[in-house]
Parts: C-alpha cells; structure tokens; sequence
C-alpha cells in the first residue's frame, strides 16, 4: 500500500437499486458479502452458554466443556461457512455440583503437546489489552477486561522499557525473556506478579471513583499489604552472595563467565584497551561510550554462538568449521566464522579448524556477516525517535504505527529491490551511495542516491556523484 496515495472515503450506502441478473458468480457473492454484514450490524448479538465441569475420576481430575447456542442473533444472516465448529461442540447435559456421575465410556487418545509460540509485538500488545481474561473470578476478570495492563498510549512503551531494562529480548519478530528476567519474576513475591491482584485494586480503585469505597480505607488496605508483605520477601529465596558480586560486575561490564572468576571475554581486538563482555543482543566492547564499535552478534543467521566460540574469534580470529546457519532461503549450511581487515565478523568457507587457509595470490574466501546474515542491533525511528524499526511484508516501518509515526522505507523502490545493507544505511544515516538499477516509468534504467527529505519520506537524490 502506497501511503502517499491513501484519501477518505465514505462509508457504504444502501440504494434502492437491485443487482442486476447479469451478474457474474464473483460478484455476486462479493455483493451477498457486503449485504450480509451491513444486515448483520442491526441485529441483536448472538448467545452461547458456556459450561465448564470438573470432575474427580479416582483420584485424577478431569475436565469437559460444552457450549449451547442460546440465540442465533446475528448468525441468522451470517452462518458459518462449515459445520465443524458446531460438529466438535459437545453440550453438557444438567448438572448439580457435588452430584456423582457414572463413566459410561472410557478413550485413550495420544497427542503431543506443542509449546506455545513467542511473543510478538502484535500479540503482547492484544494480551496487554486482554490481561485478566483466563481469572476464574468473574468479577475480577470483567475488571481487567476493561482496563488490561496499561494504556493504549503507554503499552508499546512498556515493552520498550522491559527490552532496555534486560528483561525482555526482541530476537528478529519474536519477544523472549532474557535469564535476568526470569530471576526477577522467581524473586518477586505471589501476591506482586498475581493478575488477581492487579484486577482487585483496579475494582477497588473503580469503587473509589465511584464513591462506594473510601479513599481513606483504600490506602490503608495498601498500608497493610505492605506492612504484611516485607517480613516475606525478607524470609523468601534470595541470591547467594556470589550472584550479588557477579550481578554487580555485570552492571560495570556486562555479563561474564560464571564460576570463572572473570568478568569479560578477552581483549577488543579492535581498540587493544577495552574488555568484550556480553550484553543483551552481543559480545560487545566495555569501550563503546569511548567510540569503540566492536561487537559480536549472539545469533548470526539463525545460529546462536557459545562463550567458547566468541573467545575463538578474540583469541585466534577465527572459529573452527560451524553447523545450524540458515540461509535467507531457509537452507541450512555450515561455515567457519572469522575477523577480516576491519575487525568484523564474516564467513568463512575454506578454514579448517579455525585457521584459515590460504593461497598465493589468493585471499581466502570469505562473506561478511552483514544484517541480512546476522541478527542486527535494533534500529532507531529517525522520526520519532521512539519507536524501534520492525520489518514488514512490503517494508519496514516503526513500531509505534498505531500511536501515529507512518515512517516506512519500502522493500522496492522504482523498481529497484532494496539490499538490507542499503536500507539499514538510509534509515541510519539518512542516505546512501548511489543505486544502479532503478527503472523510470518508461522503462529505462538509472542510479541515483536515496535519502530522508525533511519529512521523513524516501526520495530519489540525483546529486553530483562522488
């Protein structure tokens, strides 16, 4: 979609008018498409009761759930488009609680249980807004329901501020937590990380607001909780004393070894002076405030390096032959990763063991590990300085799409597909070489430079050359 080209439009209007029986079959059903749901928004909303029964078979707890629909509403004019939903809805005949049932018939079916799928930005954000759905009270989960965690205007941020933080890690599209993360959940005390919580003072405050509750009773409740909760946390699971050191060593310098003793790597091979130690998202050099760019991405295409190998590359400059790289193709390969000229990290296809082979008159042959290759450092929203750069199908734009900020930089541009060195260029830079391969509207070929204008849009540059 070409946001330059985006205008208002009216809503749909109902005529008088019939479709004409010439009609063809596609159109048609587009036709019936739009009837139906503009009928469908009149209509009263459709019923289902759902019912959930527990029940203890020998020892072991059992659970079954059925739905009934109560009302068709809307679904009158809008059925479903198969009868499989309504095939697999079992109903619950009438039940009373503590009744004893008879097991008419027992089967054993075999299934394999698949992990849930990461985070993305897209489902955080849905589950930010949905906190509280899964409470069993009912009460409490209406609570949440209409008030989730944060705002629309703060949530984004929050997940920003938790990968800044350390506890959070944004690993291409998906959000992972990071070990120092999930200690502090393992630290924090029930109560603190229970959504029930969270929803009961939501109720309260509501209350207030409403003047059913005294503030005065609120705050105190708080008081007590407080009061009840520190002689807890100071009898719960603390860290050893070694963990506190190593901690601390970690805020100096980043992540060391554990048990080692060390708090770094080795030296930056690149500045002589400065200590590589891990971070977030790289092995990168204590220096970096001085200038010193050095850094060596923890995932290089799909791969995720050891501390073993990292030391390999600072102490040898190179590593011996690796599996488990996956190409942008999605095939997989194996390759040595070395330092070229520049200090950075590239491939290797000819060393052997982690020392290069060469030739006479030959360089071996190497490709440098560039964004396409390896997992990238995140990248800045150069409009609203906010916002973190995420790829999308037709390009890559801000994260913060939804609080307003439109910058995107599209994957073909007059016909010309971007390479990701080029974009990354532009959107840090503002500008980048000269481009062969661009096609004017006539067909004919030409080069020119990209750059921002001061609107943040991707413009064509014919400049004097350099």
């Amino acid at each position: 979609v070409d946001r330059t080209k985006l205008t208002d439009h009216h809503a749909i209007i109902p005529t008088t008018q019939k479709p004409p029986p010439s009609l063809s079959p596609v159109l048609r059903k587009i036709y019936d498409l739009v009837v139906t749901r503009f009928v469908a928004i009149f209509l009263p909303d459709q019923v289902v009761e759902q019912t959930t029964v527990t029940l203890d078979i020998g020892g072991a707890t059992f659970v079954a759930r059925g739905s009934v629909e109560l009302e068709p509403g809307w679904r009158v004019v809008e059925p479903r488009r198969d009868d499989s939903e309504a095939s697999e809805r079992q109903v619950i005949p009438p039940l009373q609680q503590g009744q004893t049932v008879h097991v008419s018939r027992l089967e054993v079916v075999e299934k394999e249980t698949q992990p849930p799928k990461p985070y993305t930005d897209a489902t955080m954000l849905a589950a930010m807004k949905n906190a509280g759905r899964d409470l069993d009270d009912d009460a409490l989960a209406d609570t949440m329901k209409d008030c989730g965690l944060g705002t629309p205007a703060t949530r984004a941020e929050i997940i920003e501020r938790l990968i800044r933080s350390g506890y959070v890690l944004r690993e291409r599209k998906s959000l992972k937590s990071t070990d120092k993360g999930r200690a502090l959940i393992a630290l924090v005390a029930e109560p603190l990380r229970s959504p029930e919580l969270t929803a009961a003072w939501e109720q309260q405050l509501k209350e207030v607001e409403a003047g059913h509750y005294a503030a005065e009773t609120f705050y105190q409740s708080i008081t007590d909780f407080v009061r009840e909760l520190i002689p807890q946390v100071a009898e719960g699971s603390a860290l050893p004393p070694e963990q506190v050191a190593e901690a601390r060593q970690q805020r100096r310098f980043g992540k060391g070894r554990s048990g080692s003793g060390q708090s770094h790597l080795g030296t930056c091979p690149l500045c002589k002076e400065g200590r590589v130690a891990e971070n977030a998202k790289a092995f990168g050099c204590s220096r970096y405030r001085e200038g010193c760019k050095f850094a060596i991405w923890k995932v290089v295409a799909g791969k995720r390096l050891t501390e073993r190998q990292v030391q390999a590359l600072l102490t040898r400059g190179a590593t011996g032959p690796l599996k488990g790289f996956k190409s942008k193709a999605g095939k997989m390969f194996a390759a040595s990763l070395k330092l070229d000229s520049e200090f950075k990290v590239a491939f290797d296809f000819e060393s052997r063991g982690g020392k290069p082979r060469t030739s006479r008159g030959a360089a071996p042959k190497a490709k440098a590990v560039t964004p396409e290759t390896a997992a990238e450092p995140e990248l800045t929203c150069p409009k609203c300085g906010l916002g973190q750069i995420i790829e999308g199908k037709k390009g890559r734009g801000c994260n913060r799409y939804r609080e307003g900020c439109d910058f995107v930089v599209w994957y073909e541009i007059a016909g010309k597909t971007l390479t990701e060195t080029q974009i990354v260029t532009l959107i840090r830079k503002g500008r980048t070489g000269v481009i062969k391969g661009f096609k004017s509207r006539s067909g004919n070929k030409f080069e020119a430079r990209l750059r921002l204008d001061h609107d943040w849009k991707v413009v064509l540059d014919f400049g004097e050359k350099k």
